[in-house]
């Protein structure tokens, strides 16, 4: 298994922070993270789904892929790997030890549990970060996205409890920097500080590796031959390489946002996706109207960056803490219901694409345009 090395940062870390209120979390929630289904929640989630069998060593994920939906193994047992955009595994030990777990829970998925990632809650096609490998014969309810979203909506507490689960295994992806872009440059840089930041105001794991101390970083570099000013490159989950990206198109590569505008108007246009903005879209999109979200920034507003903060969507597991916000309810407001859409860094035409807009863009504070304002 690959040590840790200091030049490779989480995108969490913080110099000089002991552990995240979130981290303290998660160590007490691993029955919430993989829960055992019971057989009367099973044959409830059989309605979204088909049966399927899978031979010894068939494949139900594999990293860098995109995975079908929702497992729910029936009978046998999947062993599980992670890995990164660049073939690194997860350090198993650090990830049992932040879970509160122990190796041999991690090391495979029994009858009863699910086996999902967040991201097939998108709509788009969600690129798994593990490999998943039956061990002997393996007998699985298997849940298309459109099935899990509906489960969802028409299982409201047998879907809170899977989403609960989703949820905290993204954040505990956030908490150890795997399972999203790798970012190679220098740790200094502007431009990795830029990216760094808004990955992690968006909620999206991510880690850091310096070329200037990691020999395997440099030969990556080697292989694609950064001109000057073309650092830092990013490597997709999906093996795809940016080159100094801007945040607009990190996103986009992310599946973040929305690239088109449908062509009829929306019932509702909300402009700013923080909590304020995101809660709206939530409650407008459950009463069966389109939503349009647009942000110039990134989603979540003061989620992303407040410690703690008061105002939550609907729907959030019960905790203030922004990681959990941003890695759950930011998502919410583009993905809980099929009509909402959320479209950033665009100047649209928001008044003419919409019947209604809502401006929740949140305060801003104004600086006197004199020198002696800092004083």
């Amino acid at each position: 298994m690959p040590s840790e090395k200091e030049h490779e940062v989480p995108g969490n870390a913080r110099p000089g922070q002991g552990p995240a209120s979130s981290t303290a979390a998660l160590a007490s929630r691993f029955q919430q993270m993989f829960p055992v289904l019971s057989p009367a929640e099973i044959d409830r989630v059989r309605h979204f789904g088909e049966v399927r069998r899978f031979r010894p060593g068939e494949v139900l994920f594999q990293a860098g892929k995109p995975g079908p939906g929702m497992y729910v193994i029936l009978s046998g047992r999947v062993a599980v790997a992670g890995r990164d955009a660049v073939g690194q595994a997860i350090p198993v030990a650090k990830f049992a030890e932040l879970i509160g777990a122990t190796l041999e829970d991690m090391a495979e998925v029994v009858p009863g549990e699910v086996l999902a990632e967040i991201g097939e809650l998108s709509g788009q096609p969600s690129v798994s970060v593990i490999d998943a490998q039956a061990v002997g014969e393996v007998e699985a309810i298997v849940v298309p996205p459109e099935g899990l979203r509906a489960l969802l909506i028409a299982e409201a507490e047998l879907g809170e409890r899977i989403l609960r689960a989703l949820i905290l295994r993204r954040v505990a992806q956030i908490e150890m920097g795997f399972g999203g872009p790798v970012l190679i440059g220098p740790l200094n840089s502007p431009e990795v500080i830029r990216l760094s930041a808004f990955l992690g105001r968006s909620g999206i794991p991510f880690r850091v590796i310096d070329p200037h101390a990691d020999a395997d970083a440099s030969s990556l570099l080697a292989r694609f031959a950064p001109q000057p000013g073309e650092l830092p490159i990013v490597i997709m989950p999906d093996g795809a390489v940016l080159k100094n990206p801007t945040k607009q198109d990190l996103a986009r590569a992310l599946g973040l946002v929305a690239t088109t505008l449908r062509s009829e108007p929306y019932d509702v246009a909300i402009v700013g996706a923080g909590p304020a903005g995101l809660g709206t879209a939530v409650y407008g999109a459950s009463e069966g109207l389109s939503i349009l979200v647009l942000e110039a920034g990134t989603f979540g507003g003061q989620a992303g960056a407040s410690a703690r903060i008061e105002k939550r969507a609907r729907g959030l597991i019960q905790c203030t803490s922004s990681t959990l916000l941003t890695a759950g309810g930011c998502g919410r407001g583009r993905w809980w219901w099929p009509p909402a859409r959320a479209i950033g860094g665009q100047r649209s035409r928001t008044w003419r694409s919409s019947r209604v807009a809502v401006s929740r863009t949140g305060p801003r504070r104004s600086r006197l345009g004199c020198a002696a304002t800092r004083r």
